[in-house]
C-alpha cells in the first residue's frame, strides 16, 4: 500500500496539483480541453458556456429568469403506466401498504424554463441502500413557464441516470439510464401537471442517481426551489449553462436548485439508510496520484454514529484502484473498509465505483479516505467544492512526510465521495427562515440536519441552527 510512489516536495505542491488536473483531462478525453468548474448561477440573461449542438439545436441560448407560482395552484394529475400508457386522473395514486416515501421535495414554488430539447437533471439521494426496488416517482411541470409567453400542448421526456448525465458526451448518456425508468409523455394543454411514473416490477436503483428531463418546445418549465424534506439533493443542477454544477443563484439568496419530485419504494426490499457524506461532481478532472501512491482526503460526516453500509468514489481512467478509510492520514485502515477494483474505462467517461460493506462497519465522525491506482494516467475525481452534507477541509494529504496539498486557488481540494449509513439519521428542530408558511412565517420542523436549510452550508454567521434531539 505504501511503496512505489513518487513524493511531493512542499515547494512543488501547487505545480504538481495543477499539472495533475491538466494531465487527467488530456488523458481521459483527448478531444476536450476539460476545465475544473465551480457552480454557476442560472440568472437572467446568463449566456451558456458549453456552446455545442445537441439534436441539431445549438446550446448557446440565454437562460430565462425564474417565475414564481401560487401556493394555492391546482395541478392536473397524469399517470404513466409501465406499458407506456398515459391516463389523466383527478388525483394521484394512493400510497399502497407495501410502499414508503424514500425521497420528497414538494415545497418549491418557482418555475425554471427548460431549454428546447436540452436535458436538465437534478441529483437525488434516497433513504435506501443500493438495490432498492423503486415502484414510482413523480415530478411537476408546466407548459407556460412565463405566463406572458405562448403555451399550448407539449411533451416531456424523462429518465433516471446512474450519475450526472452531462459528465459524459451526449452519445454516451443513454448508457447511464437506469433500465425501465425512461419515457416520454404528451400533455394536451399548457397547465400545471404532476406526472406519476409507475415502474415495472423489480426496477432496482442505487441510493444516488439523477432525474433528467427535457421538453419539446420553448416556455416549458420544471417546478423547483426548495430543499427536500426526505432524502438529499445538493443545491446544484445539471444544465447546458454548466454541466453538473449550475445553481439558481445560490441558496438562500435565491431558490434552492432542486426539482419538486417524490420517489416511492417497495418497503419489503428497502431497509432504511441515510447518506452521511456526499461530495459529487463527476464532470471534473481526476487527480493523478502517481503509480501506487496513496493520497488522502479528510472527511467529516454529518453524524457521530455511522454504521457504514457502503461508500462510493468517482474515478477516471483505466487502472487497478484501491481505497480504504482510516482515522488519520497514513494511518492503519479501519478493518473492513479496504476495497480494490480493476476498471477498464471508456476515454472521457467517469466510473462510479460502489462498495458494499457486509457486515456494516462502525466509523467515527472524522475520517480520511485513501485513494491509490496502479498507474500515473488515472485517478479519483476532484469535485472543486465542499460536500453538500458533511464537510471536508480545503486540502489533501500525502502520507510521505505528511505533506498537505492545498494550492492557493478558488477550488475546494476534495474527492468525489459518498458514504451511506444503515438506519435513520438523528433528527432535531429546524426553524426554516426561507421556505415559509402561507402567512410568510418561519416553519419549525423535526428533521435530520441535512434536511434543514437554515443556516445554509458554509454560512458561519450567528443564526438559528439545527438543534439535535429537539
Amino acid at each position: 500500500m505504501r511503496g512505489g510512489g513518487h513524493r511531493y516536495e512542499p515547494g512543488c505542491v501547487v505545480m504538481i496539483f495543477m499539472a495533475a488536473l491538466v494531465s487527467a483531462s488530456a488523458a481521459d478525453d483527448p478531444t476536450t480541453a476539460e476545465k475544473v468548474q465551480t457552480p454557476r448561477p442560472l440568472a437572467g440573461e446568463v449566456t451558456a458556456v458549453e456552446a455545442h449542438v445537441e439534436n441539431g439545436v445549438s446550446v448557446s441560448a440565454r437562460t430565462p429568469t425564474l417565475f414564481p407560482i401560487s401556493r394555492e395552484l391546482v395541478f392536473d394529475n397524469y399517470v404513466v403506466f409501465p406499458d407506456g400508457t398515459t391516463v389523466h386522473q383527478f388525483r394521484p395514486p394512493t400510497l399502497t401498504a407495501s410502499e414508503r416515501v424514500i425521497y420528497s421535495d414538494t415545497l418549491g414554488k418557482v418555475v425554471l424554463p427548460m431549454p428546447v430539447n436540452q436535458l436538465i437533471a437534478d441529483d437525488i439521494t434516497t433513504t435506501t441502500p443500493d438495490g432498492c426496488n423503486l415502484t414510482r416517482f413523480t415530478f411537476q411541470t408546466t407548459g407556460r413557464a412565463n405566463p406572458n409567453q405562448d403555451g399550448g400542448a407539449y411533451s416531456v421526456s424523462y429518465a433516471l441516470y446512474s450519475f450526472c448525465p452531462r459528465s459524459v458526451a451526449q452519445a454516451n448518456r443513454p448508457s447511464l439510464i437506469i433500465p425501465g425508468t425512461s419515457g416520454t409523455v404528451a400533455f394536451p394543454d399548457d397547465g400545471f401537471h404532476i406526472l406519476t411514473v409507475l415502474l415495472p416490477p423489480n426496477t432496482s436503483i442505487p441510493t444516488n442517481f439523477y432525474l433528467g428531463i427535457s421538453a419539446n418546445r420553448s416556455n416549458v418549465g420544471i417546478i423547483m426551489g426548495a430543499p427536500p424534506l426526505i432524502g438529499l439533493s445538493c443545491d446544484v443542477i445539471d444544465h447546458p449553462v454548466l454541466a453538473c454544477g449550475a445553481t439558481l443563484g445560490g441558496f438562500p439568496d435565491q431558490p434552492y436548485a432542486s426539482f419538486n419530485a417524490e420517489f416511492f419504494a417497495d418497503d419489503d426490499t428497502c431497509p432504511t439508510s441515510f447518506v452521511a457524506y456526499r461530495n459529487d461532481n463527476p464532470k471534473q478532472s481526476a487527480f493523478l496520484t502517481g503509480a501506487n501512491h496513496p493520497i488522502y482526503d479528510d472527511l467529516h460526516l454529518n453524524t457521530n454514529n455511522c454504521l457504514m453500509t457502503s461508500y462510493e468514489v468517482m474515478v477516471k481512467g483505466s487502472g487497478y484502484y484501491s481505497f480504504e478509510l482510516s482515522t488519520s492520514c497514513g494511518g492503519a485502515a479501519i478493518p473492513g473498509t479496504h476495497v480494490e477494483q480493476p476498471v477498464t474505462a471508456t476515454p472521457g467517461v467517469p466510473n462510479k465505483l460502489a462498495f458494499k460493506l457486509d457486515p456494516p462497519v462502525h466509523v467515527p465522525q472524522d475520517l480520511w479516505l485513501s485513494a491509490m491506482v496502479n498507474n500515473s494516467t488515472a485517478g479519483i475525481i476532484m469535485t472543486g467544492r465542499d460536500a453538500c452534507t458533511g464537510h471536508t477541509a480545503d486540502f489533501l494529504c500525502d502520507p510521505s512526510g505528511l505533506v498537505l496539498l492545498s494550492p492557493p486557488d478558488n477550488l475546494q481540494e476534495a474527492f468525489d465521495i459518498t458514504i451511506t449509513c444503515v438506519g435513520s439519521p438523528p433528527v432535531g428542530a429546524c426553524c426554516d427562515m426561507f421556505v415559509l408558511d402561507d402567512n410568510g412565517e418561519a416553519v419549525c420542523r423535526q428533521v435530520p440536519q441535512m434536511n434543514c436549510p437554515f443556516p445554509p452550508v458554509g454560512d458561519n454567521i450567528a443564526r438559528p441552527k439545527w438543534v439535535p434531539g429537539a
